[in-house]
């Protein structure tokens, strides 16, 4: 038998096993604006500045908002338990695999882990990422630390490798420009759990030709030994994405920052996450239903006309119906969509490209369907299939399931939006708060230019008027020149005034016509004249447009935030990291 329909999580905390319904009475997707802080935020943009949203002030008091909503719900108290101590464990053995001369932040064993403790987690994908992603690892380290709680990094390494280079700041004939870095010829588009070094040499160089290209920084940066590390790890491992965080980690170490850390690939072996999974297959129907609800009303409210914008709404083909769930298998490594369909007796799960299997059930009981598809999800796991969440998924399951308090970039914030709703309507809880934390640290460069007292489009603005009015450059000296001159104008002007030519019919105007062309070229006359007289003020401040432009080049490279933290010097990070740690504590 095939339950529909079913959630695992209702108000009262207990199992249930409707058949298809439409979305919960008391709820509407297109009603359910989200509670959390508002997403309209604008990232910091001078040199060392923060945003953290709420205030870090509130936090304590959110943070036991959101653990009393969770405990009033029995069922998922108990799924919460276990999810955690799996996660724990796994981050345990995981961050001690990666950095084995430094212990993981919280000296607890596992048995010692009680309902007192609080997780403070935050996740990003593997790539190299610039300090604003940064904040979050910071943040959650020193949360952990002044609450006794567990902080617990989250490595999104199901996401899709986009890019394959970085950009550093470089100078070249007196300006600075952006260079990019290749790291590796690594395909776009493959998951980060399977990515293999392709080019040996040129991913081992990649350090070094970072330094070759001579970096204007006041101080050495630390990506030589970052990436020894990355090399080793990675070399020791067979894994890039171990390699990459074994660079982080024991740069953090080096800082003072002590969280866990966990790559989604291994909580996806774990039976909390695929009782998930189960949840959301076996209810795929009411969950298209909402999911596509709430992206309309998402897109109502913001003016979106791209249905690919945030997310795309998920399909139906015949009778087959498309989850936020990702399947892949360990041979061809291309991420797709997964899609179900159920038949009296049987589920059927395809990813619509020639794989497709049949789940067929032995009349479980009710209140076990989902774990009887969860284990059926484990044996193809040891086949080599694939099965991840989904970005809106993964940050729903990491929010209702491990954390206490997860912290997220703006980007995230932005989705979760959307997952704040989800929770609302088919968990039917009420989503737990989360915090918004950013921020923007600039290079430190040698012969950073000042920013210009007045822009460029300033500038060209008043190099316009002035071609029209050239005399507000003159000198005293130039002005008594034109005297004569300017009277001139001013008599012409005075005509032109009185010769207006509203309401007269089309007869008087063309008698008027060439009087009024002759004035009009005795003032472009007198014009050209006047710029005659400018001519040394307005090639001055043509040039310094010019300069202005080339000022705000440098500016626009040099103030970038979005070079990666192995390109900073340790003292700067240092600094940083300080900084953050002090905001609003």
């Amino acid at each position: 038998m095939v339950c529909e329909g079913q959630t695992l999580v209702n108000k009262q905390g207990s199992h249930y096993c409707p058949q298809k319904q439409a979305l919960p009475n008391n709820h509407s997707a297109a009603g359910s604006h989200s509670t959390q802080p508002p997403t309209r935020l604008r990232v910091p943009r001078g040199d060392g500045d923060l945003l953290i949203v709420p205030p870090v002030s509130e936090t304590r008091e959110a943070v036991i908002k959101n653990r009393e909503a969770f405990e009033k719900n029995n069922i998922l108290s108990i799924r919460r338990r276990t999810a955690r101590l799996e996660a724990l464990e796994i981050a345990r053995q995981y961050t001690a695999a990666i950095c084995p001369e430094l212990p993981p932040c919280t000296r607890c064993s596992i048995e010692e882990l009680t309902e007192e403790k609080s997780f403070y987690v935050t996740g990003h994908q593997p790539e190299l990422f610039h300090p604003g992603v940064w904040v979050k690892n910071v943040l959650i380290d020193e949360l952990a630390k002044q609450n006794n709680g567990i902080s617990l990094n989250v490595i999104i390494d199901s996401d899709a490798v986009k890019s394959h280079s970085i950009i550093i700041p470089v100078k070249k004939n007196e300006c600075f420009i952006q260079q990019r870095i290749e790291i590796d010829h690594w395909p776009p588009g493959v998951p980060w759990e399977e990515l293999q070094v392709i080019d040996n040499e040129l991913f081992v160089s990649f350090a070094d030709r970072i330094e070759q290209q001579r970096m204007p920084q006041s101080n050495c940066s630390v990506s030589k030994q970052f990436w020894e590390n990355v090399v080793s790890e990675t070399h020791k491992s067979g894994c890039v994405v171990n390699g990459l965080v074994a660079g982080r980690v024991r740069l953090e170490r080096s800082l003072g920052i002590n969280n866990y850390e966990v790559p989604i690939s291994l909580l996806a072996n774990s039976g909390s996450y695929r009782d998930f999974l189960a949840e959301l297959i076996l209810n795929a129907g009411q969950l298209q239903q909402i999911y596509n609800a709430i992206l309309h009303d998402y897109r109502e409210r913001h003016h979106i006309k791209s249905a690919m914008q945030p997310v795309p709404n998920l399909l139906q083909q015949d009778d087959w119906i498309e989850l936020p769930i990702w399947v892949w298998n360990e041979k061809t490594k291309h991420r797709r969509s997964l899609f179900a369909q159920s038949k009296p007796g049987q589920i059927l799960l395809s990813d619509r490209a020639g794989w497709e299997i049949c789940i067929d059930q032995t009349e479980p009981e009710t209140s076990d369907c989902f774990r009887f598809i969860s284990r059926h999800l484990h044996q193809l796991q040891k086949q080599g299939i694939r099965f991840r969440t989904k970005a809106l998924m993964t940050t729903a399951y990491l929010r209702l399931f491990i954390a206490d308090w997860f912290v997220h970039g703006i980007g995230g914030a932005k989705y979760d939006e959307i997952t704040d709703s989800i929770i609302t309507n088919f968990w039917n809880i009420a989503a737990p708060q989360f915090q918004i934390a950013t921020g923007t640290l600039w290079m430190p460069l040698e012969n950073r230019p000042s920013a210009p007292i007045k822009s460029a489009a300033q500038l060209k603005q008043q190099l316009r008027y002035a071609k029209e009015n050239p005399e507000i450059l003159l000198s005293d000296s130039q002005l008594k020149a034109a005297t004569q001159l300017l009277e001139s104008r001013k008599k012409l002007i005075d005509l032109q005034k009185q010769a207006r030519t509203e309401g007269l019919s089309r007869s008087q105007r063309r008698a008027k016509f060439k009087i009024n062309k002759q004035r009009h070229d005795q003032l472009n006359q007198i014009r050209e004249s006047l710029r005659k007289l400018a001519d040394k003020q307005l090639k001055q401040l043509e040039h310094q447009i010019e300069q202005t432009i080339k000022t705000e080049s440098d500016l626009q490279v040099a103030n970038t935030r979005e070079y990666p933290i192995c390109c900073y010097p340790l003292e700067t990070l240092r600094d940083f990291e300080e900084k953050i740690r002090d905001y609003n504590f």
